[in-house]
């Protein structure tokens, strides 16, 4: 019975153990994503606002 349980245990607790880190890795992955998203969004934006500020002379050197 023993040597039955040792091995099921021990693979549950290695399951559980990989999912978690999977789910941790994917979810640092996605926020990294979401943040270049965000930061080139916000680079855009800015570049627009200038623009429209400036004029086309804006950004020429």
């Amino acid at each position: 019975m023993l040597v039955a349980f040792f091995p099921v245990m021990v693979s549950n607790v290695y399951w559980s153990w990989t999912n978690d880190c999977m789910a941790g890795l994917f979810a640092l992955a996605a926020c990294v994503i979401v943040d270049r998203l965000f930061k080139c969004a916000m680079i855009r934006r800015a570049y627009a606002e200038m623009r429209r500020l400036y004029g086309a002379e804006w950004g020429n050197g």
